[in-house]
């Protein structure tokens, strides 16, 4: 009875797995070297970031970034215009970066901290609407980072119910 109770679990816990997809977002964050002060001379642009939406966990169900998501879209702060010349990877969508192929990530210079809009485009086999996440730049050691957990066979049955543990959101 035991060993059958662990192999019905273990096969659940497997079948679940399947089904989840885990994206790790936030930033990463190190101080510029020889840091310039902003047009108004009013800030000193010392922080550089970088946004970035990854696979939460190294595949190990052969999935790879790039066969679900087609698009992430990094809505900025209205005031932060200009558009630094190494970004060769991210289009104009409006003022806002779009990163259409991995890695995911947006880098930029700046002198202060403010909330990102990041919206995910799936691939369009998978059915989803896009997924927008907030997150507030965070300039403390390294950055920040979470994990949102999609469950794939829930939104597929049209379940939306949002919940939050911990840093962890789960469809």
């Amino acid at each position: 009875l035991g060993a059958v109770a662990y192999a019905e679990r273990t096969a659940d816990a497997r079948q679940r797995a399947l089904r989840t997809l885990r994206l790790r977002y936030g930033n990463r964050h190190r101080l510029v070297q020889n840091p310039v002060r902003s047009k108004s001379g009013r800030h000193l642009n010392q922080h550089e970031w970088t946004a970035f939406v990854e696979l939460a966990e190294v595949s190990r169900r052969g999935r790879d970034i790039a066969q679900l998501v087609r698009s992430v879209r990094f809505v900025l702060a209205p005031y932060y215009t200009r558009w630094p010349s190494h970004d060769m990877r991210s289009i104009r969508v409006g003022r806002d970066p779009e990163v259409r192929s991995p890695p995911f990530e947006v880098t930029r210079v700046g002198w202060g901290y403010f909330p990102v809009t990041i919206v995910v485009t799936f691939a369009p086999e998978l059915c989803l609407e896009p997924l927008e996440l907030e997150h507030e730049l965070c300039f403390n050691n390294e950055g920040s980072n979470f994990v949102h957990t999609l469950d794939l066979g829930a939104l597929a049955a049209g379940v939306s119910s949002l919940q939050q543990r911990g840093g962890e959101l789960t469809f």
